[in-house]
């Protein structure tokens, strides 16, 4: 999620430390919005990407996605990092991710200290570039 989390991860091996929450995490889903699930690809591993798409949505997908549109179909979500191209592992991987999949959603950075605070995912409509009404 470099460059939102983790900017300086080519420099150093500290990780941004995040609270989330974790009570109705599936619910009230939006564009945008950071969250962490269980990875298709490996179940046992949580995995933090931003929401580019909801049930219903027509997403413009990137190599290495079969198709170059998709619908995003009911009770799932469309998922990318916010690296963009081949630095990510995300939807454009392993196809729309199932709503059940979630875990929470990333409300703060607690760490570094001169991040500290609210993650204001709705400030960065630009990370939605996928995304076609």
């Amino acid at each position: 999620m470099s460059p939102f989390f983790n900017e300086r991860h080519n420099e150093t091996s500290r990780s941004d430390v995040c609270l989330m929450w974790k009570w109705y995490a599936q619910r009230n889903l939006q564009r945008g919005m950071i969250i962490t699930f269980h990875n298709p690809l490996k179940p046992d591993a949580l995995t933090t990407k931003r929401i580019v798409g909801l049930p219903g949505d027509l997403i413009h997908t990137r190599p290495p996605f079969t198709n170059p549109y998709i619908r995003v179909p009911p009770n799932h979500v469309w998922v990318e990092g916010d690296e963009g191209g081949k630095l990510t592992q995300d939807s454009n991987m392993y196809g729309p991710i199932s709503i059940r999949l979630i875990q929470g959603q990333v409300t703060h950075i607690l760490w570094p200290w001169r991040k500290a605070g609210r993650v204001r995912w709705w400030e960065h409509p630009d990370r939605l570039g996928a995304f076609r009404q």
